[in-house]
């Protein structure tokens, strides 16, 4: 088994009695004859081994050699799913605790927010902005939005870079 830590491969041994590498523990009842060990990889990096011992000599095959080989495969690909799928897990959780602070944050800000793509469609919001956007583009559609007032929405990007901050008011 140490050879297959070492080597990442398969190895079938028929007469253990006659393999120059193998050592022999235990008492001598139970004494092993035959032996088929394959590695279980997640890409290259060795995660386990499976192995197979018999008190008889020629018990297993190189057929089975390569079915087991196929399963272990499967065992990595499964294990490096498994893993994977918890790592997309924790990210979603962390994303959706990252929008749900996000929201609270925006709720409680005393202005309107809008938080828009490149082709300025709303992505988020508080509720004071949606509302406002509402007074000044009446036929809003709560999707994008290409102008506020008399302002458009190039107009405020392009002002936003000045370090004043823009007031939007509609007249009554």
């Amino acid at each position: 088994m140490k050879w297959v830590l070492e080597h990442k491969k398969s190895i079938l041994v028929s007469d253990t009695g006659k393999d120059p590498f193998w050592e022999q523990n235990g008492s001598s009842k139970d004494q092993i004859s035959s032996m088929l060990t394959v590695p279980v990889l997640i890409g290259q990096d060795l995660d386990g081994m499976i192995s197979l011992t018999h008190t008889e000599q020629d018990n297993y095959s190189p057929q089975q050699k390569d079915l087991l080989t196929a399963i272990a495969h499967q065992v990595g690909l499964a294990i490096n799913n498994a893993q994977r799928f918890v790592e997309v897990a924790f990210l979603l959780n962390s994303l959706k605790a990252k929008q749900e602070l996000q929201d609270k944050l925006f709720e409680h800000i005393p202005v309107g927010v809008l938080l828009l793509d490149n082709q300025f469609n709303i992505l988020s919001g508080n509720q004071q902005g949606l509302d406002f956007v509402g007074i000044l583009q009446p036929d809003f559609d709560r999707i994008s939005i290409s102008r506020l007032g008399e302002k458009t929405i190039n107009e405020l990007v392009d002002r936003s870079q000045e370090p004043l901050s823009v007031d939007l008011r509609k007249d009554e």
